[in-house]
């Protein structure tokens, strides 16, 4: 048995393939479970306007079913880290809230209505028992009904728009990471303001504009959420982001230069340069972190109706090549449609044999434009009384060519006495109406 050492490459090159597409099966539900658990932790240290804290709900009513419980236990992770030493009466009800909402997610899987039902109806009525004793009782059930609200509309949207995808699923992730990054602070440095400058910034330079201004809109009305202080940072990062989508998009160098320069001119128009410092030192700082990145990450993104550079040529010559083999099947068909005019025809209709006299027997012959013309109705009334005839025998075309000939002999033997054309009887019921060359002279 011979083995060709092509057959060896191609089976080690499947081999590889299929090891590699194994690692990474194995490796991908890990890094979802990972991603969850680090959105989750992100979602419960979150706090919108120093009183709301939804995101970490949100997340667990709208993650799939593979990792919603990791999500939840980040969650959880986070609002106790962001509650540690004070645990309040919100976190302890959005903990409850949690474990309802795990709870019905296992008891009715892929079902989003019992787990919000579970979740939110525990967030509320926590706060309702806790609220009773309590001196801001009412203010409590408030916020802790803006919180069940709010983690209802994140859940909703992540049920509806899977955040694997672009769109609002991955937005309110963005909003979520954004308003945990806002509440943190080391000094002039602000990493929510470099973290989300520099995903807008790899956006403008992968060619998508109007997924970097739906997220610089979204995540700086996070950041502005989380902290009032940061609402002139979240201005100027969306004027950069305007000036780069609109003016240098898909562009790395002209994009970075417009980004710089809007976010100078917007966070200098509503802050003073002197608190202004921090700011744009963190934007800075997320620029150059785009810069940093691999160039193959920051390629412009292939639309629907985009082919690639290298298939253009190949078109171009399949184009040609098409080309001509269509001329050879027109230039086929014109020799096919030759031979098929050369062929006889099936005679079936009388019809059919006047127009074949007229064309064929009498085309050359001298006396057709008196028997045609002048003559015409005698001519019809002719072969009319021949038509019993041939409906009697049908044949070819050499049968009616004779009885035409019989009919019209050269030399004008259809002509007599001093009527100038033979008259020939009538079939019975008169001269039946015809088309063609028998409606008129030709």
């Amino acid at each position: 048995m011979q083995v060709s050492f092509r057959t060896i490459q191609l089976t080690d090159g499947k081999k590889r393939v299929n090891g590699a597409l194994r690692a990474r099966a194995a490796v991908r539900p890990a890094l979802r479970q990972g991603s969850a658990f680090l959105l989750g932790l992100a979602g419960g240290w979150a706090v919108l306007y120093g009183a709301l804290m939804p995101f970490g709900l949100g997340l667990t009513l709208g993650f799939a079913e593979d990792c919603f419980a990791v999500g939840a236990a980040g969650a959880a992770l986070g609002v106790l880290a962001r509650s540690f030493g004070t645990l309040t009466v919100e976190s302890v009800c959005l903990l409850c809230a949690l474990g309802a909402a795990v709870a019905a997610r296992w008891l009715w899987p892929g079902r989003f209505v019992p787990a919000v039902a579970a979740g939110c109806g525990t967030l509320v009525g926590s706060a309702v028992c806790f609220a009773a004793g309590e001196e801001n009782g009412v203010q409590t059930i408030l916020f802790c009904g803006g919180d069940a609200l709010l983690a209802a509309a994140a859940g909703y949207g992540l049920r509806r728009f899977p955040p694997e995808k672009p769109g609002m699923g991955s937005l309110i992730l963005s909003a979520a990471v954004a308003a945990a990054l806002g509440g943190m602070s080391f000094g002039f440095f602000l990493p929510g303001v470099m973290a989300c400058a520099a995903a807008e910034l790899a956006l403008c330079c992968k060619g998508l504009p109007l997924e970097a201004l739906a997220f610089s809109g979204v995540t700086g009305a996070a950041l502005a959420a989380s902290d009032p202080a940061l609402a002139p940072a979240a201005a100027g990062l969306a004027c950069g982001c305007a000036a780069a989508a609109v003016l240098a998009p898909a562009r790395r160098v002209e994009g970075l230069a417009a980004y710089a320069g809007g976010c100078v001119a917007g966070v200098l128009c509503i802050q003073p340069l002197a608190g202004a410092f921090s700011f744009l030192l963190s934007a800075g700082a997320g620029a150059g972190l785009c810069t940093l990145l691999p160039a193959g990450w920051l390629m412009p993104a292939l639309k629907e109706d985009d082919r690639p550079g290298d298939e253009r040529p190949r078109l171009s010559a399949a184009a040609t090549r098409l080309e001509a083999v269509a001329e050879s099947l027109s230039s086929l068909a014109e020799t096919v449609n030759e031979v098929y005019d050369a062929f006889p025809r099936r005679c079936e209709g009388f019809r059919w044999v006047i127009d074949n006299i007229h064309d064929g027997l009498c085309a050359n012959c001298g006396r057709r434009e008196v028997c045609w013309k002048q003559e015409h109705a005698s001519t019809l009334e002719g072969m009319e009384a021949l038509r019993p005839i041939l409906e009697e025998r049908p044949s070819g075309s050499g049968t009616s060519a004779r009885s035409a000939g019989a009919m019209h002999p050269p030399g004008g033997a259809l002509r007599g006495g001093g009527q100038g054309v033979c008259t020939l009887p009538q079939p019975p019921g008169g001269p039946r109406p015809l088309r063609g060359h028998a409606d008129g002279p030709y």
